[in-house]
């Protein structure tokens, strides 16, 4: 049994994940923007070299947070999870004093 809330960290991740997803539209947008500077006519190889590394840079900053997102996922003890998953939907008893 694990010790910390899974709900919650699984639930974190999801936002995270979300919140990732909406800026592949702006990664797009910069790889085709280096793309079609790359296309500069008599562009040195010095510059182009540094246009490719940094298409590869914005892809790997696309790539890495999926990477460990997933490996968060596999890591949850899913038996866990579901276990805290029920007991948050359970109703909580509240023992009431009479006085």
């Amino acid at each position: 049994m694990i010790r910390w809330d899974a709900v919650e960290v699984m639930d974190g991740i999801d936002e995270v994940e979300k919140l990732l997803r909406g800026t592949v539209p702006f990664f797009q947008r910069a790889k085709e923007r280096v793309k079609q500077i790359s296309k500069e006519p008599q562009l040195p190889q010095y510059i182009d070299q540094y246009l490719y590394g940094l298409l590869d840079a914005i892809d790997r900053a696309q790539d890495k947070p999926a990477y460990y997102i997933e490996k968060i996922r596999e890591k949850t003890p899913k038996k866990d999870l579901e276990k805290q998953r029920q007991q948050a939907r359970q109703p909580r008893l509240q023992l009431v004093e009479e006085g």
